[in-house]
């Protein structure tokens, strides 16, 4: 058990000037712990581990020599629910960071006697409604509250509010960079032309058009076509012929020109099929504090066969930390952070996915049908290079984030409150991960851990509980669970696989420490929640 004797961040500590002394201990201290005596192990080895975790979770200049101030930082677009923003609200409250929260009117967050008015400091009802005058109400309206700083998670409002922000005169980053970053073909275009030709196209029409000329470029198949402002997968395919690339396109450009950006603007690029990893970046003035890689298994639009109409690129389990080799990490971390650079990134919290091309493993499935990643027979002559997926210049989502606190202990939401709020000195202090070698390009985590994410295998109506049913079924499995959430209730109406607008059942966080092959256990037990877990779709 673990206890914090400290109220707040603002709370002045003495040293302990008598460590014979209970008391004075107590008084000086900022927490204790009690560890578990039933272990088996001696009071001396018990003792000596518990320095350790200790040691390594303190291993940051964590006293201040001057009080903190309270913060004002306002947060546009709230989220729609709390569990899948809950760490940011938690960062909030330790940092001593007042939140105004800026949404639309009926927000969870609105009422002042609701049961979340306590994680926000006041409501302002907004029109969320985002056009080229977003930037200049949210000016208006923001001006006059004696701001700290401005910050939103949601991918369509980032432009916005960095532009907000530049106009509040308050820390942002540049809202040139969020507008390349957030539009794929201006990433593409941003990266020079070195990872091969990319294609725009605003319409089938427009694709017919250029068809022929595509094909004279080599163009080969198989291609990948997705929405220059999308998000969550949403309508990205893998296309294997030029039947498969037009229904793509038409898909993709009518499903945006009904979106909020009314955009009909897609993009072709190679499909590149080597390990895709999520990685997540923080800088500091262009120099990178922290990087870890998970590996983002393989997606139903990755496997050989499957048509463009039936699988899609939604996450199906990521794994931290990655067994890529370490200089293909180092090649990763280089080329991202070069690349955050060149688009004019400098601090900030950032989420980036990319491929390994012509990496030196591949996944392979193993006797027990579990798949993972294992050295290729023959040598590519390429060397490995970083292809870049996209760019999110915020903290990852779909519990990712509460992965890196767990295993790391790095908390992203509370790193980017902090670069909101330009507290450079916290900032760089609470990037720091749990001790690890330093040799390393990527931090050790303390566990083995994984998201698994259960998607429904066809439309209909939820007619159980999944996640309660297997709560009290499976209660060893609960075991290594950290956090799970159902994103539907009995009675839901579930959108299938077919359906390009993804959403996952269910969300588990699994983990597996101090075992002799933590990795394969970890996968067998993502195994065995998906054999368990029963879905009922009527």
């Amino acid at each position: 058990m673990v206890a914090g004797f400290v109220s707040s961040t603002e709370q002045h500590l003495e040293p302990c000037n008598d460590l014979k002394s209970l008391s004075s201990i107590l008084l000086s201290a900022c927490g204790g712990c009690v560890a578990d005596s039933r272990s088996g192990l001696s009071v001396q080895t018990t003792l000596s581990r518990l320095s350790e975790e200790v040691d390594a979770r303190f291993c940051f200049s964590w006293i201040l020599d001057h009080p903190l101030e309270r913060k004002r930082l306002a947060v546009v677009q709230a989220r729609k629910e709390f569990s899948t923003i809950e760490r940011f609200y938690r960062a909030a409250q330790a940092l001593n960071v007042d939140l105004i929260a800026v949404d639309s009117p009926g927000h969870w967050l609105q009422s002042e006697h609701g049961p979340s008015s306590s994680l926000r400091d006041r409501f302002i009802p907004f029109d969320m409604t985002v056009d080229d005058s977003l930037s200049q109400r949210l000016y208006e309206t923001l001006k006059d509250l004696r701001l700290d700083g401005i910050i939103s998670s949601n991918d369509r409002h980032l432009v916005a509010v960095a532009e907000a922000a530049e106009l509040l005169g308050l820390p942002t980053m540049p809202s040139s960079a969020l507008k390349v970053s957030t539009d794929k073909h201006a990433t593409r275009v941003a990266e020079e032309g070195s990872q091969g030709p990319t294609i725009l196209v605003n319409s089938l029409a427009d694709l017919d058009n250029q068809l022929q000329g595509l094909l004279e470029k080599k163009c080969e198949f198989p291609l990948i076509v997705k929405p220059c402002l999308g998000w969550s997968s949403d309508c990205v395919a893998r296309v294997t012929n030029v039947d498969e690339l037009r229904d793509a396109v038409e898909r993709a450009s009518k499903k945006q020109s009904s979106s909020f950006s009314s955009s009909t603007a897609v993009v072709i690029e190679p499909y590149i099929d080597g390990p895709e990893v999520d990685t997540n970046m923080v800088l500091l003035d262009g120099e990178c504090l922290f990087f870890e890689v998970s590996d983002d298994f393989p997606s139903t639009g990755d496997m050989p066969g499957a048509p463009a109409s039936k699988g899609n690129f939604q996450e199906t389990q990521i794994v931290y930390p990655t067994a890529l080799p370490e200089d293909e990490q180092i090649v990763l971390r280089d080329g991202i952070h070069k690349s955050l650079l060149r688009l004019g990134f400098h601090t900030g919290v950032f989420h980036v996915e990319a491929r390994v091309r012509d990496s030196r493993v591949q996944y392979i499935m193993d006797t027990e049908s579990i798949p993972d990643l294992k050295p290729l027979g023959a040598r590519t002559a390429s060397q490995p290079s970083c292809w870049l997926l996209e760019i999110n210049a915020r903290p990852p989502g779909g519990f990712s984030d509460w992965a890196t606190a767990y295993a790391n202990g790095v908390c992203l939401h509370a790193l980017a409150i902090l670069a909101a709020i330009g507290d450079k000195q916290r900032y760089r202090a609470l990037a720091t991960p749990f001790k690890q070698d330093i040799e390393k390009c990527c931090p050790q985590p303390q566990f083995h851990c994984m998201l698994t994410y259960i998607s429904p295998d066809r439309a209909g109506v939820l007619a159980n509980s999944p996640c309660e049913d297997l709560q009290h079924r499976e209660v060893s499995l609960l075991r290594n669970t950290l956090q799970y959430c159902c994103w539907y209730w009995q009675g839901d109406h579930l959108s299938g696989p077919q359906d390009h607008s993804l959403g996952w059942l269910a969300t588990y966080l699994l983990f597996v420490r101090r075992t002799a092959s933590p990795r394969r256990d970890l996968l067998r037990l993502g195994n065995r929640l998906r054999e368990d877990i029963r879905v009922e779709i009527a």
